[in-house]
């Protein structure tokens, strides 16, 4: 019975970090996210291209999504960090919305 409310506790404890890790990126955007489906794939990098090359343009939200080195310019450095990611050469990373409002900040696009 000891060995019960001993595995009952550990799970639980096992729980309630894993819940924690999860709603902590609830508030978080993955950078380079061009087409903003929480996820990098090469999509992302064939939209910063075709946006860049002035083919298809990005809505404003998704420039700033795409933006992969968070340096407040779509350039085609970005491309090449989300293909650095996907080739699990680095790792992806993410904007803490909490403490910066995406919808609101000056974004000047560099073309």
């Amino acid at each position: 019975m000891k060995k019960l409310k001993i595995l009952v506790v550990l799970l639980s404890i096992i729980i309630l970090l894993a819940s924690t890790v999860i709603t902590s990126y609830a508030d978080a955007m993955l950078l380079g996210d061009a087409n903003l489906n929480s996820e990098l794939d090469i999509t992302d990098v064939t939209l910063i291209q075709r946006d860049l090359a002035n083919l298809t343009p990005l809505s404003v939200q998704q420039i700033y999504a795409a933006d992969a080195n968070d340096d407040g310019y779509l350039a085609i450095t970005d491309a090449t960090i989300i293909q650095k990611c996907l080739a699990k050469i680095i790792s992806p990373k993410y904007r803490d919305l909490d403490n910066d409002d995406a919808l609101n900040l000056p974004f000047v696009p560099a073309k």
